[in-house]
């Protein structure tokens, strides 16, 4: 799992619909839950907001699910 931060440019380790494997992506921001409302992320999971370079959508990631792509 990574640490990253808005800013950080990814690549996605798993291929969702739509988004194949490989592709690029900059993280947006970093959502935490543990919101006293249940929402659709209340366990404190840490959720990545990352837009696709390619076609400029937006999606949430886990962090196991990316990797840090400029190192």
């Amino acid at each position: 799992m990574i640490e990253a931060k808005a800013g950080t440019l990814v690549k996605t380790t798993k291929a969702r619909i739509g988004v194949p494997q490989g592709t690029v992506g900059l993280v947006v921001r970093v959502v935490n839950g543990g919101n006293e409302i249940p929402t659709w992320n209340s366990k404190n999971i840490p959720i990545a907001i990352v837009k696709h370079l390619s076609n400029g959508t937006e999606r949430r990631y886990l962090f196991r699910d990316l990797e840090v792509a400029n190192d």
